[in-house]
């Protein structure tokens, strides 16, 4: 995604809207902020008739604002979710913050999208989010969920760290102002909600709880010396799927296995010779038993693993898909001699990672190949080569 797409979900008020003669009037549009943001703790706000000053109807229709509206709608849902959420924390840490307890309670009251759009109360939210979706091209249900999200942390990191006072209009309470200011000019509700999503990954309690405990892979070499079998060097090592590559976790081991069975033997040559088949033999043990962690560990982990894209282009991929996806859009065409890529690959890539995000691509723009764009390998050059 990109930072303007999140932008664009937090934003107050609709700037085509307001009245035309305030558009570039800075303490206006100043006080505009802070009567928006008033919104969010108070309920009665919504129903002041804001066309009788100059507004246009649709001037509330955000995503941001049909969010506290269903908030403020389901308060006292809300408020026995925060009982429940910290009687529930409590029993985890002695003095839990208060952001753990409205993250757990906002998380049970607004699920996800599915659960969102069953309810009665949410006509307005899920029209606001359905038209930002379809604005930017992003309408699986997993984009909907990172919305929730990126407001759910506009609330609880931003909105309730700086209360809003009840004489806010009337007073100079510039802090919060600046705050939120800085907060929607830097694009900071992106890294924000982008790190949110990080530390979810890093702390999903129920699904790291159900991954089984990894076994430890454990050789040890012996040698028989005067009639008596010496336990000679030991290796330990644990396999992490997740965050290890197979081949690099199989390389590290047999590094260690050889500059041990070396560090060991350098000064005990005699003990080799004439033993080469017994030797042999145990090299083959080592690998075999290597393997078969390995395997056992891949097989272990399977269930829990998500299907991904090959680390050396899936990178480029998903950058062409932003960029082809996501207003303003480039054409496979332009993408093609951007990145100076053959456009079929750019096309396969887009497809293939797009079926990895179950995202619906909006379809091509009519009027087929634009004039003056040629694919880097001719068409009768690639037809010849087929042949």
């Amino acid at each position: 995604m990109k930072p303007e797409v999140v932008i664009d979900l937090i934003r107050l008020f609709n700037a085509d809207s307001i009245p035309a003669v305030s558009q570039n009037q800075f303490e206006l549009n100043r006080f505009f902020i802070k009567f928006f943001l008033f919104h969010t703790q108070y309920h009665h706000s919504y129903s002041i008739d804001l066309t009788k000053f100059g507004f246009k109807p649709d001037v509330r229709d955000t995503p941001f604002l049909a969010y506290f509206d269903f908030l403020l709608k389901n308060q006292s849902e809300f408020d026995d979710l925060m009982k429940k959420g910290e009687i529930y924390w409590k029993e985890v840490t002695q003095n839990p913050k208060k952001t753990l307890v409205e993250n757990w309670a906002l998380e049970r009251l607004i699920p996800d999208w599915k659960s969102l759009k069953v309810r009665k109360d949410s006509e307005w939210l899920c029209k606001t989010l359905t038209e930002w979706s379809e604005k930017w091209n992003l309408t699986a249900d997993w984009c909907l969920d990172f919305a929730l999200e990126c407001l759910q942390i506009c609330k609880v990191n931003l909105i309730d760290e700086y209360q809003i006072p009840e004489n806010y209009l009337a007073t100079n309470a510039f802090g919060f102002l600046r705050e939120y200011c800085n907060f929607w000019q830097n694009g900071s509700a992106w890294k924000t909600a982008l790190w949110n999503q990080m530390w979810k990954n890093q702390n999903n309690y129920s699904t790291l709880n159900k991954i089984p405990h990894y076994p430890e892979f454990t050789y040890i070499w012996t040698q028989r010396n005067e009639g008596v079998l010496d336990r000679v060097f030991k290796i330990e090592k644990v396999f992490y799927p997740l965050s290890t590559l197979k081949e690099d976790f199989r390389k590290r081991t047999e590094e260690e296995f050889w500059e041990s069975f070396f560090n060991y033997y350098k000064h005990k040559q005699n003990l080799l010779v004439g033993d080469f088949e017994t030797l042999t033999g145990k090299f083959k043990d080592f690998h075999k038993k290597l393997d078969r962690y390995i395997s056992k560990v891949e097989t272990a982990i399977k269930p829990f693993v998500t299907k991904t894209v090959a680390k050396k282009s899936g990178d480029k991929h998903f950058r062409w898909l932003i960029e082809y996806q996501i207003p303003p859009i480039k054409s496979y065409n332009k993408l093609s001699i951007k990145y100076d890529v053959d456009r079929r690959a750019v096309m396969d890539g887009i497809k293939n990672v797009s079926e990895l995000l179950c995202l619906t691509l909006h379809p091509p723009s009519k009027g087929g190949r634009e004039k003056n764009v040629k694919d880097l390998i001719p068409r009768q050059e690639r037809r010849s080569s087929n042949n």
